[in-house]
């Protein structure tokens, strides 16, 4: 529209060249675009010295008054673009603060004072830079109610502002995200659903922010049946990443941790044909996977779907792929989690019936040892998948009964 103005203006065409300028400025005030309405407002000026009218230098006087009010829209958009910038930069550096002395060095550079409460008059843009600066803030604080507070009211935010909701949908497709981490660090697992049907209700019209509508929706779906112990609606989820990832052109990480993911949903729900099935897309192309925390995921996961399958030849075949992975790889170290659980699998398969018990006992008491020890992190969170594995085989208790047990309690 502004480009449609700048050619009528050229031609003489002055009234025209002011009908395109005034749909231009309701537009962008549509979408809070202040540099937009900046641009116009001197367009304005351009056209207004052009026709001389009568009212001249009241409209002059109007219009320079508007471009003062503009500048001050855009110092406070930026002002705050710029501290989530530089949050960005922090989270980037360390994603969590993790002593007391980062965190007194980090209050000196931002004062608290600045996040207690939203600023008076705050509105449009300015807002969401301020809402989305306070939730990085806190996020390095390690305030997970603060942050998902702050992120359900950004993405409210987005809901009340639909024209620029749908001018950028990208940018709220992951604010959505951030509010689902922000959910699931919470273990508000059942809030899940209903933030992706909202974002799934209007969908996108473009390829790609469709194909980031599928990413984030499918990887937040598969952590809700992971740690949620339901199981109606699996099969369409394991239906959907599969189109979604024929679909799309999706990054090699972000492919792996939709199928390991797949990989793992099958697991809980104890499908393990279908989970062994999805484990071989990765372990075929193992050569392209370049994070190790995948690769010897997955290794470990078919390790254990494929004990369960019963198939004496076929577990025979694969522990000997699993070994020479491990021992090629150089991954085999003292202490190793890896090496830990591949002996014991070693252990119990070779275990006579009546000495079984006692091997799933010595993994589970070693898996909750490493649960309650705080400085050690698992990849993948596998120690918690093998014992509710491991405490299944002791207490004849599915693995989703007892996350259904787990999550009795959980808010709805």
């Amino acid at each position: 529209m502004i480009l449609d103005a700048k050619y009528l203006h050229e031609r003489g065409l002055y009234e025209q060249c002011g009908e395109r300028l005034n749909e231009a400025k309701g537009l962008a005030m549509d979408l809070d675009d202040q540099l937009s309405l900046l641009e116009i407002n001197m367009a304005d000026r351009e056209l207004l010295r052009q026709i001389k009218s009568k009212e001249y230098a009241e409209i002059m006087e109007r219009l320079i008054g508007e471009k003062e009010e503009i500048l001050g829209e855009i110092h406070e958009e930026l002002k705050y673009f710029d501290l989530s910038d530089k949050l960005i930069l922090e989270v980037n550096r360390r994603f969590e603060l993790r002593n007391e002395e980062e965190i007194e060095a980090f209050h000196t550079k931002y004062p608290t004072s600045i996040f207690e409460k939203i600023p008076r008059k705050l509105s449009g843009r300015s807002a969401l830079r301020y809402l989305q600066s306070s939730a990085l803030y806190f996020q390095l604080l390690r305030d997970s109610d603060r942050v998902l507070d702050l992120y359900s009211q950004v993405v409210q935010w987005w809901d009340e502002n639909k024209k620029i909701r749908e001018e950028e949908f990208h940018k709220y497709i992951i604010d959505v995200s951030n509010l689902l981490h922000a959910v699931s660090s919470k273990e508000f697992y059942n809030e899940i659903p209903l933030i992706i049907r909202k974002l799934e209700k209007d969908p996108p019209k473009n390829h790609h922010d469709q194909g980031m509508v599928f990413q984030k929706t499918a990887i937040y779906k598969l952590v809700y049946y992971i740690n949620s112990g339901q199981s109606e609606g699996i099969d369409k989820v394991v239906e959907e990443v599969q189109v979604g990832l024929d679909k799309y052109q999706i990054k090699a990480g972000s492919r792996n941790a939709l199928i390991f993911n797949t990989s793992v949903m099958l697991f809980m729900q104890e499908k393990f044909q279908q989970c062994a099935d999805w484990n071989n897309r990765i372990i075929k192309g193992n050569k392209y996977i370049t994070r190790r925390d995948i690769r010897n995921g997955v290794m470990l996961l078919n390790l254990v779907a494929v004990f369960e399958l019963g198939d004496i030849e076929q577990f025979e075949g694969f522990f000997r792929k699993v070994t020479r992975y491990f021992y090629k790889k150089g991954m085999i170290e003292p202490n190793h989690f890896e090496k830990k659980i591949f002996n014991s699998f070693r252990d119990i398969y070779n275990s006579p019936p009546s000495e079984l018990t006692n091997e799933y006992k010595k993994l589970e008491a070693y898996l909750t040892n490493l649960r309650e020890d705080k400085d050690i992190k698992i990849s993948l969170g596998l120690d918690e998948l093998l014992l509710l594995w491991v405490s299944s085989k002791l207490r004849n208790k599915t693995i989703i009964n007892q996350l259904r047990e787990k999550h009795a309690g959980q808010p709805t």
